[in-house]
């Protein structure tokens, strides 16, 4: 077998040293690898490419090429973006290494960036992941904690009413019993007893004649029935807590997605590496630890590899944008969540008809009236001159402060709903 060399190799050749070393026998007719690799790059070249070939690491182009598939079926030859108009042939020249090593290049650059942009995204997702547990968890306990409040006020003026009005019962029983005039010289003063007076009048009058003491029963307690107070305006706090931690997890998702789709990035850098150390000892002819037919394969299997890879996303700006918003994200206190309950309690109580509101034809002034209730929104800055509503309820006898807080109360909890609370629960 004749060997044929490039002229300018063997021009090269004529003046370069021949190498003192000992030197691995080669068949009959064939240059050996350290003198070729010589004729191509100069002396000093040798070292180096035989280094590459160590570090680059011939077990992993060796796992690398059992893990990818065989070469594909005649007219099928794999190739990848730089390759694929032309498959690569059986027998390769010298432009097909260069070929294959471009391709390798443009590989090796990308992965680089991608490992890059990891290194950026996975500090700053975990940055994000934090914080948003911190304040979105804090979020939901707060409005938890500012809802068992409100609950408990409503219990508390719900008691509070069915006391008076078992107290208002007896107060009229006594009425309709012994009559006006002794309840009038009685020792029972105060609105429940006057209020009961009042109505021991006007049930005995209506009832003159037919059955007093039974109509009158049943008249008072329709008149005095308690209160329906309701305690379950506004968010449910176990919807919201549970949208929070539902934020959360998206949030460690996207962070998980990642880092799984991308932990072989550094093994896929390391077998492309090892990849193109083994076509440049095949150009060179030097001795390597696979062939062009696997090389080829292997090209298939990394442009597959390739083809994975660019389908993981690393959200690097949206990321920076989530922290930067997070940082600025002030979590309300439990009684500024407290407020906004309130106003949406009262926005319960304005008029509707019998499918909207209940059947309710006005406001409800008397459940703003509950002492109780009226007494805490001044307290926490609710009612009053200086309150969010800004209409002081306790300064006249007349119902018109009422219903203009109501109103009101009304037209901003409409804005917090879908200003503040529609985004806490959708993120």
């Amino acid at each position: 077998m004749r060997t044929v060399v490039c002229p300018t190799y063997a021009h090269t050749a004529q003046k370069a040293s021949p190498p003192k070393a000992r030197v691995p026998a080669t068949r009959p007719g064939i240059n050996s690898p350290r003198r070729i690799v010589a004729m191509h790059h100069g002396q000093n070249l040798v070292s180096s490419v035989l280094t590459l070939q160590r570090t680059a690491g011939n077990r992993a182009v060796t796992t690398l090429l059992q893990r990818s598939p065989g070469p594909d079926a005649p007219g099928k030859q794999p190739g990848g973006t730089a390759l694929k108009d032309k498959p690569l042939p059986k027998k390769p020249r010298a432009a097909d290494y260069d070929r294959v090593l471009a391709r390798l290049g443009e590989l090796i650059t990308a992965n680089e960036d991608r490992a890059t942009r990891l290194a950026t995204y996975l500090p700053l997702s975990q940055s994000a992941a934090r914080l948003a547990h911190q304040k979105w968890a804090t979020a939901g306990a707060n409005y938890k904690t500012a809802y068992e409040t409100y609950q408990g006020f409503i219990r508390r003026a719900n008691e509070h009413a069915k006391d008076r009005n078992e107290l208002a019962k007896v107060l009229i029983g006594i009425g309709i019993g012994v009559g006006v005039g002794l309840l009038g010289g009685a020792a029972i003063s105060g609105v429940v007893a006057s209020r009961a007076i009042m109505l021991a009048v006007k049930v005995v009058a209506e009832a003159a004649g037919e059955g007093v003491e039974l109509i009158a029963v049943k008249a008072i307690n329709q008149a005095l029935k308690p209160p329906d107070l309701k305690d379950n305006a506004g968010v449910d706090p176990y919807a919201l807590g549970m949208a929070q931690y539902e934020k959360i997890l998206k949030v460690y998702d996207t962070v998980l997605d990642v880092a799984v789709q991308s932990a072989n990035l550094p093994l896929y850098l390391r077998r492309l590496e090892a990849l193109r150390g083994q076509v440049r000892l095949l150009k060179a002819v030097a001795k390597a630890d696979t062939t062009w037919d696997k090389i080829v394969a292997g090209m298939g299997a990394a442009e597959k590899a390739e083809d994975e890879m660019r389908l993981v996303s690393y959200p690097i700006d949206r990321t920076e944008n989530l922290l930067s918003e997070l940082g600025k994200e002030v979590v309300d206190s439990p009684l500024d969540f407290e407020r906004d309950i309130w106003l949406a309690w009262m926005a319960t109580l304005g008029p509707g008809d019998a499918e909207e509101g209940g059947g309710r034809q006005g406001h409800d002034i008397d459940a703003i009236e509950e002492d109780i209730i009226e007494d805490h929104l001044v307290e926490i800055g609710v009612l009053g001159n200086a309150g969010v509503i800004g209409i002081d309820t306790q300064v006249s006898d007349d119902d018109d402060e009422e219903r203009a807080a109501i109103d009101k109360a009304t037209e901003l909890w409409g804005k917090l709903y879908y200003g503040k609370y529609l985004p806490m629960m959708r993120g």
